[in-house]
């Protein structure tokens, strides 16, 4: 629809999330440049989930999940995964209340959303579900 006639009360959210290089601008960007978010009436959240708060793969691709650094567990010789974080401390709940804080100001009627990831964000989104 044309903005004048956006409705974000009714507007599907849809996430995209980054890859690993966590380029969210550059995914933003792009998305927006094709005219098909605007065409199909989509409220697109692309958020930046920094290496600062989200360290290496067991901050990203796993979400933030695991207390220290899974990535090929296995492969030094550990059999079973290191403990976890409080959800809270997950970046699987600051997605969550990134879609709160979004729906909110969008004064948005959602209660789901739309999930899609490119490479480490497939990954991330491939967890979180």
């Amino acid at each position: 629809p044309a903005p004048d006639q956006f409705d974000p009360s009714l507007t599907p959210l849809v996430f995209v999330l980054h890859g690993a290089n966590r380029d969210a601008d550059k995914y933003f960007s792009e998305a927006m440049a094709t005219g098909e978010v605007e065409r199909l009436g989509l409220f697109l959240l692309v958020p930046r989930l920094s290496e600062e708060l989200f360290p290496k793969r067991a901050g990203y691709n796993f979400g933030h999940w695991f207390a220290e650094d899974c990535a090929r567990w296995h492969e030094r010789g550990k059999s079973e995964l290191p403990d976890t974080r409080p959800i809270e401390e997950t970046a699987f709940a600051a997605l969550e209340r990134t879609f709160d804080v979004a729906r909110a100001a969008a004064g948005s009627q959602a209660t789901t959303y739309t999930l899609f990831g490119h490479s480490a964000g497939a990954q991330f989104a491939h967890r979180f579900a």
